[in-house]
C-alpha cells in the first residue's frame, strides 16, 4: 500500500506519517521547496516537490498510490486569495486526480471548527452540515474544500471528511525554537 498525503508538515500530518511508516506503509508527500522536513526523513518515505495548486505535481505524486490523505490545516499563514486558491483548487486538484487514477480511499481531514458550536447534548459528526457563522476566511475556505468533497463523494469518489478535534503530536523545528 502506498499513501499520497498533503498538509504532512503540518502538526497532525507529521504524526500521520509516523504512524504509517511505523505500520510498514509506503508513503509519498507533496512538499513545497521551502517546506520544513524535519522528522519526515524516515524509511519509505518519498518527497514530491509542488504545490498544491499545481496539477501537475499533484498527479505526479497520487500515480501508483492505493490512497490520499487530504490535510486541509495550513501550517503557515497565507493571504486570504492564497487561502481560498490553496483549499479549493488544491482540493479539486487533489480528489480529481485520485478520482481519475482510481484511487481506492481518499480521506479529507478537516478542522472540527468548521461545522460550528452544539447545543446542549447535541451529537455533531462528519455527517454533520457546516453550521458555523463565524466570519473567519480559513473557516469559510475549509468549507467550501469539504464541499466540493462531498460533491465528489456524491458522483462515486470514495470520498470521507473527518474532523478531528485537536491537533497532537507537535514537533520542535531545531534551529527556530518553534512548533513544526
Amino acid at each position: 500500500m502506498t499513501t499520497f498525503i498533503t498538509g504532512a508538515t503540518t502538526s497532525l500530518g507529521r504524526v500521520l506519517v509516523r504512524e504509517l511508516v511505523r505500520q510498514g506503509e509506503a508513503v509519498r508527500l507533496l512538499v513545497q521547496t521551502e517546506s520544513n522536513r524535519f522528522g519526515l526523513e524516515l524509511p519509505s518515505v518519498a518527497f514530491i516537490r509542488g504545490d498544491i495548486t499545481d496539477a501537475v505535481a499533484v498527479r505526479k505524486g497520487i500515480t501508483g498510490c492505493d490512497r490520499v490523505c487530504h490535510l486541509l490545516e495550513q501550517a503557515d499563514p497565507l493571504s486570504d486569495a492564497m487561502l481560498w486558491r490553496v483549499q479549493r483548487e488544491g482540493t479539486r486538484n487533489v480528489l480529481q486526480a485520485a478520482q481519475d487514477l482510481h484511487v481506492s480511499s481518499i480521506v479529507q481531514i478537516s478542522s472540527a471548527a468548521v461545522l460550528g458550536p452544539t447545543r446542549g447534548a447535541e451529537a455533531v459528526d462528519e455527517d454533520h452540515p457546516a453550521t458555523n457563522n463565524v466570519n473567519l476566511t480559513w473557516v469559510k475556505a475549509q468549507q467550501a474544500a469539504n464541499e466540493i468533497a462531498r460533491d465528489f463523494a456524491a458522483k462515486g469518489s470514495p470520498v470521507k471528511l473527518a474532523y478531528p478535534g485537536i491537533g497532537y503530536g507537535f514537533v520542535r523545528s531545531p534551529g527556530n525554537g518553534g512548533l513544526a
